[in-house]
């Protein structure tokens, strides 16, 4: 019998012809079983970089990744690298870009393909810019990760990642890296690399860069340089961390699902939508924090700066008090009371609704979509606040936590939602919108999708690393995509 992981992908491994090489393939697989579909799925091809294989960690993690997310991953090693042919001393870009085109149309020829998108982590993603500008019709994405786009730059100035030649007199061996050596071919054919014609050619197609700010051997700003040259290109920063993301892939994997779902999957299907409503639909800052710092000052607490309790907003407040102030479950339960007698009165309208909410809910209701709202506030705070700001014409139900608290976990919320919904867990039409990873996780354990939006309090890549479905910087975004 298969585990829970093995049924999660089919794995195989083979060789292909491509420019006159076999290139060295694993295409991991959904399980054909768990699809909805079972005769078309998307694919992303996934190549490593420079001295890579796809046997690194941030390269099975990618292909760990996509098939639980429904995408077919294939991995592919370009000339001399991993088990592929041809030697690593006489690789170029031009060999590379000419394998790209080859594996494009291999995957292209394949009947249980829909969509297809390329994936390259440095100098794959310098190449991949050249294989989509050379067939930009036949992908439907492109993700560069930590895209060695200075590869042409430190041609003319001696080599990579220091200098190793006169640039003048490119020898006929040199060195990439400082024990790699290396046909002057390379930097030869470097120098001539057509960057900007093929960012140009492949027009307004979806781009995702991603990048760290520490990266130590592609500098950020090639990153950024290269998502601003491209039509429609979105920027994604990890925190601080090496070339091949070692401290945060999962953000990482993260952020490819969300993009990728987020050209792939039709908002439209999404008929009923499920709002969080601190810091997704209004900023509480000021009422939360406040009431908290009234709260903790009764047992003793003083935090002079409220900003500092950031962290209380979202979540249910007892497990709050106990994570972050170490009070017992008595003394948390006490402070909730204390909390509320300033909160009820005073906190509740120390509020303000987000920029672009109440035309994004406009436009949605006339749609005649099922709106909604399942929050961790109690649920007589939560109607109070809408009615306050005239956003209760819009919503259709409206779903909080029990004032005993018996009901404040999220799962618990977006199931008594769908229970007044008359909607049940893992409905393909209902869709969890929130800003921290309590909605995220709830969405999950109920089996729905969720979208998640960076206008509240998560730190960056809090809502890659839970999983988001969907993930949007700006009430904006968010708005264009779901209109």
């Amino acid at each position: 019998m298969r585990t829970e992981s093995e049924k999660a992908m089919i794995n195989e491994e083979f060789y292909i012809p491509c420019d006159g090489i076999s290139v060295h393939i694993k295409l991991d697989l959904p399980d054909r079983d768990s699809r909805a579909d079972h005769s078309k799925i998307p694919m992303v091809l996934a190549i490593p970089g420079l001295t890579g294989h796809m046997e690194e960690p941030h390269m099975t993690a990618i292909a760990e990744a996509l098939p639980k997310a429904g995408y077919a991953c294939l991995r592919a090693e370009l000339y001399g690298h991993g088990k592929s042919g041809g030697s690593f001393h006489d690789h170029t870009l031009f060999h590379w870009a000419l394998e790209l085109m080859d594996l494009i149309d291999y995957a292209r020829g394949l009947d249980y393909v829909s969509e297809l998108y390329l994936c390259g982590h440095s100098q794959a993603g310098a190449a991949a810019v050249l294989g989509a500008g050379l067939e930009p019709d036949k992908l439907d994405g492109l993700i560069l990760l930590a895209p060695a786009m200075l590869i042409r730059d430190v041609s003319y100035s001696g080599g990579f990642p220091v200098r190793f030649f006169d640039p003048e007199h490119i020898p006929d061996e040199t060195l990439v890296f400082d024990s790699a050596p290396i046909s002057g071919n390379y930097y030869r054919v470097n120098r001539l690399l057509p960057f900007d014609d093929a960012i140009r050619l492949y027009g307004d197609r979806p781009v995702l860069v991603g990048h760290s700010p520490t990266d130590e051997l592609v500098p950020y700003e090639y990153g950024v340089r290269t998502a601003e040259a491209y039509q429609n290109a979105e920027m994604f920063t990890t925190g601080d961390d090496d070339h091949c993301f070692a401290a945060h892939i999962d953000q990482v994997t993260g952020k490819m699902v969300a993009f990728l779902n987020s050209i792939s999957k039709d908002p439209a299907s999404y008929r009923y939508l499920l709002f969080d409503l601190d810091g997704t639909l209004t900023d509480p800052k000021e009422g939360i924090t406040k009431s908290v710092q009234h709260a903790l000052r009764h047992f003793g607490i003083d935090v002079a700066d409220p900003d500092t309790l950031t962290p209380y907003i979202g979540p249910p407040l007892i497990p709050s008090f106990m994570e972050f102030h170490g009070l017992s479950r008595e003394q948390a339960e006490e402070a909730l009371m204390v909390y509320r007698e300033r909160f009820s009165t005073v906190g509740l309208f120390e509020n303000e609704v987000l920029e672009g909410v109440p035309e994004m809910l406009r436009a949605l209701h006339e749609k005649g979509r099922f709106l909604a709202v399942a929050s961790s506030k109690p649920e007589e705070y939560v109607r109070r606040i809408l009615e306050h700001f005239d956003l209760m014409q819009y919503f259709d139900e409206v779903v909080g936590a029990s004032m005993d608290e018996k009901r404040s976990a999220k799962k618990d919320i977006i199931e008594e939602a769908l229970r007044r919904m008359g909607k049940s867990a893992g409905d393909p039409e209902v869709l969890m919108i929130g800003d921290r990873k309590h909605d995220v996780e709830g969405a999950k354990q109920c089996g729905l999708d969720s979208l998640a939006v960076y206008t509240g309090f998560a730190p960056q890549g809090e809502l890659e690393e839970a999983g988001a479905t969907f993930i949007f910087r700006t009430i904006g975004e968010m708005a264009e995509f779901l209109v």
